[in-house]
């Protein structure tokens, strides 16, 4: 998905790095999302590119407020530490 996302330029090359150089899966996500959420217009390229290979999970994403779990998942996170 980061190369798809760089290859439409949403996000450049030194945060495609940075994606790639976390170990697992999750880590890999969760860079992803930051660098996304700090781009200006990057959702509807991100949707985009959810639906092409999880069309199923395209109706969650549009009908979760992700600032509210975003919120949720920093509290939980900094609970943790």
């Amino acid at each position: 998905m980061a190369d798809k996302l760089f290859t439409e330029c949403i996000i450049e090359f030194d945060d495609k790095q940075r994606i790639y150089a976390e170990v697992t899966d999750r880590d890999k996500a969760r860079r992803l999302i930051d660098i996304l959420l700090e781009k200006e217009g990057a959702y509807e390229p991100l949707l985009k590119e959810i639906n092409s290979s999880r069309p199923d999970l395209v109706k969650n994403l549009t009908e979760t407020d992700i600032e509210e779990e975003l919120k949720k998942g920093k509290s939980n996170t900094q609970k943790k530490e």
